[in-house]
């Protein structure tokens, strides 16, 4: 039985690595792949500078001719022929439970949260949201961060129950 991302959801993990990148001024790759059980799955990772000591970090090797890459590739231009040591930042599987569509892996690869929607396990909200949503910040979100409506932004743990936490 396989499990597959939708090209919506594709759209949008690809534009969450893009935004993550953006944030955190280092490529960020989101490289799809399929587990043996049929889900697949998408990780993020940033490119390790091999010249330093990377033992304190997970590890996952991505790119090279195979790899199916989502969102801008990290802005490198020699991916697809070349792989990179990569430190593992999180990922995104499918899962078949009922009560859940997605589940995301940390850091050390343990599942920490589930959900059915993809945009709660995400790090930034990436949907535009009505400026009446909630109060709060000036980007009628209702987090405390200042950013227009349409900017890509994390937001608190805490939320007023929007949706949009």
């Amino acid at each position: 039985m396989s499990i597959t991302f939708t090209e919506q959801e594709i759209e949008l993990l690809g534009q969450t690595a893009d935004s993550l990148g953006a944030f955190v001024g280092r490529h960020v790759l989101a490289q799809l792949d399929t587990v043996p059980e049929g889900y697949e799955w998408v990780a993020f990772a940033c490119p390790l500078d091999t010249t330093k000591d990377n033992t304190d970090v997970t590890q996952i090797q991505m790119g090279g001719p195979t790899a199916r890459l989502i969102g801008s590739e990290g802005g490198l231009g020699d991916i697809q022929e070349e792989m990179y040591l990569c430190q593992f930042l999180y990922a995104i599987q499918l899962t078949d439970a009922p009560d859940a569509r997605f589940v995301r892996i940390n850091d050390r690869g343990e599942p920490v949260f589930w959900s059915n929607d993809l945009n709660e396990l995400l790090p930034f909200t990436l949907e535009k949201q009505s400026s009446g949503c909630c109060s709060g910040g000036s980007g009628g979100c209702g987090c405390s961060s200042s950013h227009k409506p349409e900017e890509p932004h994390q937001h608190e743990e805490s939320g007023c129950g929007c949706g949009g936490h």
